[in-house]
């Protein structure tokens, strides 16, 4: 699964952590991997999810950030349900 810029806004955290649940839990799940590409314009929303996904044992792996050109940092993420996460499930935070 691909995402990209899916949480700019309050009101779309809710939705988007259903949806990943979701996912999580569909059949094929065993083989999900969630590349996510954010620019961090609210970052604080983007941690929140990051160790609500890591609490309910997601592998959470920041895989790049760079500068947007305009302040902002544009972070790429991989996202592993919890049945894959081996090792515990730290996250790497985005800046």
């Amino acid at each position: 699964v691909l995402m990209s810029d899916v949480l700019y806004h309050e009101g779309q955290y809710d939705s988007l952590l259903t949806a990943l649940r979701v996912l999580a839990t569909s059949k094929g799940s065993r083989r999900l991997r969630v590349l996510w590409a954010q620019e961090l314009h609210h970052p604080e929303l983007c941690q929140r999810l990051q160790h609500q996904l890591c609490t309910e044992g997601w592998k959470v792996k920041l895989l790049t950030s760079i500068d947007d050109g305009f302040g902002q940092a544009l972070c790429i993420f991989r996202l592993r349900p919890a049945q894959h996460a081996q090792g515990g499930s730290r996250a790497r935070r985005a800046p």
